[in-house]
C-alpha cells in the first residue's frame, strides 16, 4: 500500500475520547490498514478503521493514479450500445448538422462570388425605384474602397444604393430648399436697427 498515513483532525477527535489503551490500538490499526491492507481484530479498533477506510481508500486511488503519471485509473464501463430507439434520434441530429454545414458553404461562397456592379447595372436599379442617386459618384467612390464597407468585403451593392438615396433624402429635408424671398429690404432694417441704438 503506502509508505506514510496521515490522519485528519475529524479523525484525531473522534478517537480522542477513547481510553489510552484502546487510543493506542485505534490508531495502529488504521496505520496497519493504510499502510499494508491489515485488517484489525479489536472491536474497537476496527471501527476506527471502518470510519477512516473510506478515506484511506481514496488517497491510495489517487496515490495509485500519480505513479502512472497522472493518468486516472481505466474505467471498466463500457458505452451503451446503439438501439433502434435511439437510433432516429441520432440520425435526425447529424442530419440537421449536415443541412447546417451545407447552408454555412453556400452562404460563404455567395459571400466569395460579389462582383462589382456596372454603371449600367446601377443607373437601372437606380431608375427603377426612382432614387436620386448619381451613379457615377456611387461606382467612383466603392470602386476607390475597393468595394469595401468599413473593414468588410462588399455583400450587397443594392442595399448601399438604397443607403445612399436615405442619407440623401435626409440631407435635403435639413436644408433651405423651402425658403421664399419676402421682400425685406435688409439695408433698411440695418439701418433702423443703428437710429434706434
Amino acid at each position: 500500500m503506502r509508505d506514510s498515513t496521515t490522519l485528519l483532525r475529524t479523525q484525531c477527535e473522534a478517537l480522542r475520547n477513547l481510553p489510552p489503551e484502546q487510543f493506542y490500538l485505534a490508531v495502529t490499526a488504521i496505520w496497519d490498514y493504510e499502510m499494508d491492507g491489515k485488517e484489525a481484530s479489536d472491536p474497537v479498533a476496527a471501527m476506527a478503521v471502518g470510519m477512516a477506510k473510506p478515506i484511506i481508500d481514496k488517497r491510495a486511488k489517487k496515490a495509485a493514479a500519480g505513479s502512472l503519471g497522472g493518468s486516472k485509473p481505466k474505467q471498466t464501463a463500457s458505452k451503451p450500445k446503439q438501439t433502434e430507439a435511439n437510433r432516429p434520434y441520432k440520425d435526425k441530429s447529424i442530419k440537421i448538422k449536415e443541412e447546417n454545414i451545407k447552408d454555412k458553404k453556400i452562404k460563404d461562397i455567395d459571400n466569395r462570388r460579389f462582383t462589382p456592379p456596372t454603371l449600367e447595372e446601377v443607373q437601372s436599379f437606380i431608375n427603377e425605384h426612382g432614387y436620386r442617386v448619381d451613379a457615377n459618384r456611387f461606382i467612383d467612390f466603392y470602386s476607390s474602397k475597393g468595394w469595401m464597407v468599413g473593414k468588410n468585403k462588399m455583400k450587397d451593392w443594392q442595399a448601399a444604393v438604397r443607403g445612399w438615396a436615405s442619407r440623401d433624402k435626409q440631407q435635403q429635408g435639413s436644408k433651405f430648399n423651402n425658403f421664399q424671398e419676402t421682400g425685406t429690404n435688409w439695408d433698411d432694417v440695418a439701418y433702423q436697427i443703428m437710429a434706434n441704438q
